[in-house]
């Protein structure tokens, strides 16, 4: 794994691949054509090229009808032809590498991203395979014109602004404002600034992301002007919000000192490391649809690098202390990790007894987003919530093995009136759950700056039209099976789009569950039978026999899985949803 480079925004898309070898791409082989716009009929494993692309570029018709053309005249200038044919092919491998220059070229000259390519000759086996590495890179001017442009939500500064009069002090015989001189209380040492940030920080009049003395103060002047700003604002204005505002970033200057500043390798900087990458992916998404490129075989992969940490090597025992024993993490350490706000307020990591729930949140939100952030989140409230009905329960078991009392009468035939109030429990405790979890949703939402965050989601990259009447046609006419994808005007971008009927995917629902029904019953039938010949061994005296049965339930659902896992998967397929959600 690489380490992110400092202002790194997005890691690299691995292969946009030139590949020498028996393979060309995951499994397909070299021989296989792609055709610029109509395939052979009974040729099933070439691709059509102009299709591939239409679909891969976002956006509008017009927009994509362009790309078509472009990619069209690269096709040109790669081979040297005049010309292209509807029934003009190339080679897979050399598709790829068409597609590789073509990618690139728009990407540098398009985009304002910074790209670095770099290429592996041979690939673990020691075959020869090209494979080509682009590491990209997002300047902090194109990142901050992309979040202007997309009114993206940066943390403001906690501190209340007190006014002009307080930035500056008043002359007497002009009455004008003007700024404080610097040189009244200089502080010559770099060694004794970093102490008086560290004791304001720890005596809580900072937060973490000020304690440090930044590359861009190189002389007294300038650290002693930020920590007099500072002690004064400790001094003066002690209030501060528990929950950060959010705000849509702006360019404009006299707005800009508004925003909350967090330490870099290069200084300070607005964005932190999901804000670089989602940014960035915003700007490639413009391009290109990523996910139609990897599944058609153009690209392997694309993935963010690794953000080593502010330029610290990730070793087992630094990741140990951030992900797995977040409480192990120093208490005096300087930007040391927390696992919650509330911690963070307190100057100190959580307390001895919330050792088994502790979650680095915080950590977990910055490196791998929200979403998975929530999920711990969840994960954690869950956990904690658990807590009550064990309680409850364990101290039901106690009282049924200490008073040797049973769920139930001696017949068999009525349960103890215990065992009912704690299923009224259990209820009334799924309900507190349910309504605590929607208050703890909201307070992640507001702490996290994410209330009303809607995600626009594309297309699967697996969806298709309806192309049920292409195979026929080619059969009868013989020539071949581009039939172009039924497409309709959509009413909302009134532009037209991919179309499937759904009544189809309607039926082919039905018929699933129908199918899974009919297996579901069929597992609940094999579940009867199995315990009735076990229950009936077991009377007869051959409980080994019975515990083979057991053995073999066992084996069989293992095996099953992998049935299961399959099937899920064709029957989304053949379902065709246009989205994954």
């Amino acid at each position: 794994m690489k380490s992110q480079e400092a202002g790194e925004s997005l890691g690299c898309f691995e292969a946009i691949s030139k590949r020498l070898g028996k393979i060309v791409g995951e499994g397909i082989p070299k021989e296989k054509r792609v055709y610029w716009g109509a395939k052979p009929a009974m040729d099933f494993d070439s691709i059509v090229a102009s299709d591939e692309w239409y679909n891969a570029i976002p956006g509008e018709t017009d927009r994509k009808n362009k790309a078509v053309l472009a990619l069209k005249q690269a096709w040109m200038d790669f081979t040297g032809n005049d010309d292209v044919h509807e029934t003009t092919s190339i080679e897979f491998s050399k598709f790829l590498e068409l597609t590789r220059n073509h990618i690139i070229d728009i990407l540098m000259n398009r985009s304002g991203l910074q790209l670095k390519l770099s290429s592996r000759k041979r690939d673990a086996n020691g075959e020869t395979a090209e494979k080509i590495f682009c590491r990209i890179r997002a300047p902090i001017s194109l990142l901050e014109k992309r979040a202007d442009d997309l009114d993206y939500k940066l943390m403001l500064r906690p501190e209340v602004d007190p006014g002009t009069e307080f930035w500056s002090v008043k002359n007497k015989q002009t009455g004008a404002y003007e700024e404080i001189e610097a040189d009244a209380n200089l502080i010559e040492s770099k060694g004794e600034a970093a102490g008086l940030l560290e004791t304001m920080y720890e005596n809580g009049h900072i937060s973490p992301n000020d304690v440090q003395i930044f590359e861009d103060e190189p002389t007294p002047k300038h650290w002693s002007r930020r920590i007099r700003t500072l002690e004064r604002i400790a001094d003066k204005v002690p209030v501060s919000t528990r929950m950060h505002p959010y705000a849509n970033f702006t360019l404009r200057p006299a707005e800009r000192h508004l925003f909350m500043e967090y330490p870099s390798v290069r200084g300070s900087t607005l964005f932190r490391s999901k804000d670089r990458l989602y940014i960035t992916d915003t700007i490639l998404s413009e391009h290109f649809d990523f996910p139609i490129l990897k599944s058609s075989g153009i690209i392997d992969s694309i993935f963010p690098l690794h953000d080593s940490n502010f330029g610290e090597a990730l070793t087992t025992l630094s990741f140990n202390k951030m992900w797995i024993f977040p409480w192990r993490a120093d208490k005096d350490k300087v930007g040391g990790p927390y696992v919650s706000h509330e911690a963070t307020e307190r100057k100190s990591t959580c307390p001895i007894w919330w050792y088994p729930w502790a979650q680095p949140h915080m950590e977990i939100r910055e490196y791998f987003g929200e979403k998975l952030a929530l999920y711990f989140g969840w994960l954690g409230y869950y956990g904690v919530m658990l807590i009550y009905p064990s309680l409850v329960g364990i101290a039901l078991q106690i009282y049924q093995i200490r008073y040797n009392d049973a769920a139930t009468d001696p017949d068999g035939q009525n349960i103890k009136v215990y065992m009912v109030l704690y299923a009224t429990f259990i209820v009334l405790w799924a309900t507190a759950f349910t309504k605590g979890w929607g208050v703890e949703e909201k307070k992640i939402a507001v702490l996290w700056g994410t209330e009303g965050f809607e995600d626009n989601e594309g297309n699967r990259p697996q969806f298709q039209g309806d192309r049920a009447e292409s195979f026929l046609l080619s059969c009868f006419f013989g020539c071949n099976t581009n039939i172009a994808e039924p497409r309709r005007l959509s009413a909302i971008t009134l532009q037209m789009e991919t179309y499937y009927p759904p009544e189809k995917r309607e039926m082919k629902e039905t018929i699933n569950n129908t199918v899974i029904f009919f297996l579901c019953l069929l597992v609940v039938i094999s579940v009867i039978i199995n315990s009735y010949v076990e229950s009936m061994l077991i009377d007869e005296g051959l409980s080994s026999i019975a515990d083979l049965l057991s053995l073999e339930s066992a084996i069989q659902i293992r095996i099953l899985s992998y049935f299961y896992r399959f099937f899920v998967k064709m029957t989304c397929d053949w379902e065709n949803h246009q989205t994954d959600t």
